[in-house]
């Protein structure tokens, strides 16, 4: 079955495209001829299926992909777009597919994996290998910024509940006081009529 689109429109595509854009015209054209590393899905194909071994990656060239977890139904972590890069972690680890990543619209991509990559001409493989080095370098410095998010809104909601904690003592000490009180009062009562 033949690709939907022909290499001008392909090299058209990646044009409008930040990840190419250190790549040349001649190195587009060489990434557009790869019959073998170009894909297509339709809506609701499985792309990348969580637990599987694979270390292929993508660029999304064209369309959307939900990203989503077995552990988590229903709930879309990130809806990618064009440009993006996704499947990177196995090829950097070897670890097996940590989430799913299924296409919601129609998608096409360009997919390497190793044998692809040992193939690919020494200059644009380096130019690939810079992308997942600032791909990785902003991933980590999301997930830095994650984690103080998460880390100062755990402290606010520490901080709350040591004010509620707070209140709750003293409605506490008070309804002691109250009780104390009323027998007091209560045998001061007794007192007077007796």
């Amino acid at each position: 079955m033949g690709l939907k689109m022909d290499k001008s429109e392909i090299v058209d595509l990646m044009n409008q495209i930040t990840f190419f854009d250190d790549f040349r015209q001649e190195d587009k054209e060489k990434l557009a001829a790869l019959e073998e590393g170009l894909v297509e899905y339709n809506p609701g194909d499985i792309i990348i299926k969580q637990g599987d071994l694979d270390q292929t990656i993508f660029v999304l060239i064209k369309g959307k992909v939900s990203i989503h977890k077995n552990e988590a139904p229903g709930s879309e972590l990130n809806c990618l777009e064009p440009g993006a890069v996704f499947g990177e972690v196995p090829l950097i680890t070897g670890a097996p597919r940590s989430t799913n990543a299924m296409a919601k619209t129609y998608v096409f991509a360009l997919q390497l994996d190793g044998q692809l990559f040992h193939e690919l001409d020494p200059a644009i493989l380096n130019k690939f290998k810079d992308h997942l080095l600032k791909l990785l370098i902003r991933r980590l410095n999301e997930m830095n910024a994650s984690l103080s998010r998460i880390k100062r809104d755990f402290q606010d909601q520490k901080d709350s509940f040591n004010k509620v904690k707070d209140e709750i003592d003293k409605i506490l000490v008070a309804s002691q006081n109250i009780k104390a009180n009323k027998e007091m009062f209560s045998g001061f009562l007794d007192d007077i009529r007796g």
